[in-house]
């Protein structure tokens, strides 16, 4: 009989075939019994051999011829066995060793394809930092430049400012040109006149522009935490932080912020209120855990400014401390930044910054206009790294009545259906703006994860400048 003996190379090592294993096994064993029964045969013989000779030389009765041949056999069988035993030992080691053998091989080709895939990987990695740091060294080169142009455009319209201010002065020393009158017509404007006002309003502009600026550079800004509270529970979660620039003589804080806007000085004020969120970010919970701080910033911090390096190196600063910090935006800006121009290049840093911010740790929190309805692309805004959605009650309370009376609302979404909405995406939705027991009463069919305003005031809120 011919038999073929295949081998298969899987993992750096040779393995039998089974059909060669199976046959190779039942020849083994067969023969096996064969040699021991043949073994077996002749000792009996030779037992039976020595009796009967021992009992003719030595006229040995029949009993002591038996127990010769008996003892014999036995000796002969002990001896067999422990020899075959050796053998059957020593065969099992062989295949045990060659088992080894074969282990031990694939055992290093596993190790080398590990080793290519290591090295793989690596080169990977490196191929994906290249590419990142070129991207980011783009990116910082084509922001450098747009810092300097909105620099030499600001310094371009403080020169402007200064023009308008030198021809108001010549115009007030103009001398009151009127019209002479006519018996019966009626008063004619002075253009004049009008030009006058207009520098004056200009001059008053000017005055709290200077005003404003001197505040920021002394640091003059105060800030309170405003405490925002779980629901039902109203256990403190968090803390609002507010700023407010400390100019002398106003209190109008929305004229300053629409003054900081026209001339480019909000990010200053968002990067004071982040450096001073940081310092207080060890404000404690009840349970001893630090209390997040959400601060409200503008769009105009994540685009190209004067103030742009600064801002993201105070980010850079806290990165250990991201998880404490939520970033609020406004939603009008944020959404019609990211939807209107998506594919504009702004529109793309934009979503770039805010991918790295995330990345550092921070979460971010959109300040939803009810006015422009309650509907928003809260999937785009969670990719990018939003996780909260905090809006005022009071539209919403009183679209609850208003279908209560079955009357229409300006929503086209269910207020009670918003946060389940925001909660498809892993957004949290927060109330703001709750005076009363009885808002929060009614703010409970909201389901809100959040709340805050006067009814939660606590010990968290604190001011300091």
């Amino acid at each position: 009989m011919v038999c073929l003996k295949f081998k298969l190379f899987s993992n750096g090592c040779f393995l039998e075939s089974s059909t060669w294993q199976i046959f190779h096994g039942h020849y083994c064993r067969y023969m096996d019994r064969i040699i021991t029964t043949l073994i077996f045969c002749f000792m009996l013989a030779t037992a039976m051999a020595i009796a009967v000779g021992a009992r003719t030389i030595f006229d040995l009765p029949l009993l002591a011829s038996i127990l010769i041949a008996g003892f014999l056999l036995l000796i002969f069988s002990l001896t067999q066995g422990l020899a075959m035993q050796r053998k059957h030992h020593a065969r099992l080691e062989a295949e045990i060793d060659s088992l080894a053998e074969d282990v031990a091989t694939a055992r290093k080709g596993w190790n080398a394809w590990n080793s290519r895939l290591k090295v793989c990987e690596e080169r990977v990695d490196l191929l994906a930092e290249d590419l990142g740091s070129a991207e980011d060294y783009q990116a910082r080169t084509d922001i450098a430049e747009l810092s300097a142009l909105i620099k030499d455009m600001v310094e371009a319209m403080g020169d402007v400012d200064i023009r308008l201010q030198n021809h108001g002065r010549l115009l007030t020393s103009l001398p009151s040109q009127r019209p002479p009158e006519a018996p019966v017509a009626k008063p004619v404007a002075d253009p004049d006149q009008s030009a006058a006002d207009a520098v004056e309003d200009r001059n008053i502009d000017a005055t709290k522009l200077s005003a404003l600026r001197r505040a920021l550079n002394s640091n003059a800004v105060s800030f309170s935490y405003e405490p925002v509270v779980r629901m039902p529970r109203r256990q403190v979660w968090a803390g609002f932080a507010t700023a407010n620039v400390q100019v002398p003589g106003e209190r109008d804080q929305a004229m300053l912020r629409k003054v900081a806007a026209e001339n480019g000085l909000l990010p200053c004020i968002d990067l004071l209120t982040f450096s001073q969120a940081a310092k207080a970010s060890t404000i404690k919970l009840p349970d001893g855990e630090p209390a997040p701080i959400i601060c409200q910033l503008n769009l105009e911090s994540l685009l190209p400014n004067p103030f742009s390096d600064a801002f993201e190196e105070a980010l850079e600063t806290q990165r250990d401390n991201a998880q404490n910090f939520i970033l609020e935006f406004p939603d009008r800006a944020i959404t019609s930044q990211l939807a209107a121009n998506a594919r504009d290049s702004e529109s793309t840093a934009l979503r770039a910054r805010l991918r790295r911010y995330a990345r550092w740790g921070y979460s971010y929190a959109l300040h939803k206009n009810a006015r422009v309805g309650l509907a928003a692309d809260y999937g785009m805004l969670a990719e990018l790294g939003f996780r909260y959605v905090r809006i005022s009650a009071n539209p919403l309370i009183n679209a609850l009545n208003a279908i209560e009376k079955g009357e229409k609302t300006p929503f086209d979404l269910h207020p009670a259906d918003l946060a389940g909405l925001a909660g498809r995406y892993g957004m949290k939705l927060i109330i703001g703006d709750l005076e009363n027991e009885a808002m929060v009463l009614e703010a409970l069919e909201l389901n809100a994860s959040f709340a805050m305003g006067y009814a939660f005031e606590t010990s968290l809120a604190r001011r300091a400048s």
